[in-house]
């Protein structure tokens, strides 16, 4: 039974949206990122040269490539889990451009950002990027390279995106 919403409820619901995607995913995406580079710390300071099989050396160097790309893994995997915790419980508008409408805009203006980051629509300076990405701006203080924290940012609306389209796609709306 598909019951209209009230101009106010659906309102106060797309407000909701804007308020997580601005506010609380960047903060939750941070905290995460805070414990991956913590990993990636301690990797750095307990890891040395393993050999196995008198054939194989893993160096210190490559142990720490490891764990970025499993840390790496293990953000997208949380903010994806986010995600869909976030479609399964929270009350979303009941038509889709209104409900879908606030991430498509945030990926788009990620996207953007990324790209001028990279080079690709044009140079953008570090300061202007970690303007336009001022949620995420305590990230950088870990990874240092400011075409990493547009790749961050994008990698976070999306995969959170992809959360919720997962999880609403999953349970029916009624």
């Amino acid at each position: 039974m598909n019951h209209a919403t009230p101009a106010r409820t659906a309102l106060s619901q797309l407000a909701h949206i804007i308020i997580v995607l601005v506010l609380l995913l960047p903060l939750c995406s941070q905290a995460l990122a805070f414990l991956c580079s913590m990993l990636v710390d301690s990797s750095c300071w307990f890891s040395r040269d393993l050999t196995y099989d008198a054939t194989l050396l893993l160096s210190r160097d490559t142990q720490v490539d490891l764990t970025k790309w499993f840390c790496l893994v293990i953000f997208c995997l949380g903010v994806l889990f986010m995600g869909s915790l976030y479609g399964k419980h929270a009350a979303l508008p009941v038509r889709r451009w209104l409900c879908y409408g606030p991430f498509a805009a945030f990926i788009g203006y990620s996207a953007v950002i990324y790209g001028l980051s990279v080079g690709v629509f044009g140079s953008l300076k570090q300061e202007a990027i970690e303007a336009a990405l001022l949620p995420f701006f305590w990230r950088h203080a870990f990874f240092y390279e400011p075409t990493l924290l547009a790749l961050m940012a994008f990698l976070t609306y999306v995969l959170f995106t992809a959360g919720v389209l997962l999880a609403r796609f999953r349970r029916p709306v009624l």
